[in-house]
């Protein structure tokens, strides 16, 4: 569920919040995210021209369809020559990164 609030301490549970700036749009996810969500997040990362970052730091929940899909997406803004940085990998996400063997560090980093 995409929604509009003042900051991602706002945004309920299994939404996002976007931000959009003349540099960069930043999505903010909150809460659980599976399989079901991709959709949504992939339209409107696919659909920005300015970098992105997808802030993961108070998701609670992803699996493995998810994480993937950020992936893919992740190389998909590289491959049209837009930055794309997953940031605050950590708790949930970090754990399946870490048991799917994907390195979160690779996403953060300035290209």
């Amino acid at each position: 569920m995409h929604l509009s609030a003042s900051s991602p301490d706002e945004i309920p549970a299994g939404a996002f919040l976007v931000t959009r700036n003349t540099d960069e749009t930043v999505v903010a996810l909150r809460g659980e995210f599976d399989a079901f969500d991709v959709a949504a997040i992939s339209d409107l990362i696919r659909g920005t021209a300015s970098d992105v970052v997808v802030d993961v730091a108070a998701v609670t929940f992803v699996d493995s369809a998810f994480l993937f899909a950020l992936v893919a997406l992740h190389d998909e803004c590289v491959g049209r020559g837009v930055r794309c940085r997953i940031v605050d990998a950590t708790g949930p996400v970090r754990h399946v990164c870490d048991a799917l063997g994907v390195d979160p560090e690779i996403w953060a980093r300035p290209f």
